[in-house]
């Protein structure tokens, strides 16, 4: 199954609750779910965050 996530708020600077909250839940579902695919809707990239975590659990279809 294709799962979109909205990590507009993910990744950015100044992370408060909502923030970590949705890049925890990134992490812990990249962990995990070998099964689906996560399209992630971001905002712009410039975080060094977003670049770790996309290249350590991307699968190559």
């Amino acid at each position: 199954m294709l799962i979109g996530f909205d990590a507009s708020r993910a990744f950015v600077g100044e992370a408060t609750g909502t923030e970590n909250y949705s890049l925890n839940l990134l992490r812990a579902l990249a962990k995990i779910d070998r099964e689906n695919r996560y399209r992630v809707y971001l905002r712009e990239v410039h975080s060094e965050k977003w670049r770790v975590l996309s290249q350590k659990n991307s699968k190559k279809d």
